[in-house]
C-alpha cells in the first residue's frame, strides 16, 4: 500500500501555522496554580488549628494589700482628683 500524496501547499500552510504557534506567548492558565494554592491553604490551616495551647500564667493568689490601701484611698476621698489642682491654686498662706 502506498502512501497518499500530500499536496506542498497544504504541507507549507501547516508549517506556517506551527511556526506562528511557536513565536506567540505561552498562555498561563489560572488555574494552573490552584493546586499549589490549595495545598498553601491547607498547610496554614492545619498549624493554625493544631497549633499547641499556651502554657496559662501562674496567678499569684495572696492577698494584695497594698491595692487594697490604694483603692481605700482613691474611695475615701471627698472631691474628685480633678479638683485638687484648683484647690492649690487658691491655698490660703499662713
Amino acid at each position: 500500500m502506498a502512501a497518499p500524496e500530500i499536496p506542498a501547499d497544504i504541507l507549507a500552510a501547516q508549517r506556517r501555522a506551527v511556526l506562528a504557534r511557536l513565536d506567540e506567548k505561552p498562555r498561563q492558565s489560572r488555574l494552573e496554580l490552584l493546586p499549589s494554592f490549595a495545598a498553601i491553604l491547607l498547610i496554614l490551616v492545619i498549624v493554625t488549628i493544631f497549633r499547641p495551647a499556651p502554657k496559662p500564667l501562674s496567678v499569684d493568689t495572696a492577698p494584695d494589700t497594698e491595692l487594697y490601701q490604694d483603692v481605700f484611698s482613691m474611695v475615701s476621698r471627698t472631691a474628685p482628683t480633678a479638683v485638687e489642682p484648683l484647690r492649690s491654686l487658691f491655698e490660703v498662706q499662713q
